[in-house]
């Protein structure tokens, strides 16, 4: 179940963060790209 949790998280994430860096790219990156696909 953890894994199965961590999974389904990890894809909603994985999401977020490819709106996160269209959303960003044009600042920076390298920078804020990643300092959103850290939290």
């Amino acid at each position: 179940m953890i894994k199965q949790s961590s999974d389904k998280i990890n894809k909603l994430t994985f999401l977020e963060q490819e709106k996160a860096i269209k959303r960003y790219s044009k600042e920076d990156k390298n920078g804020v790209a990643v300092i959103e696909l850290t939290k």
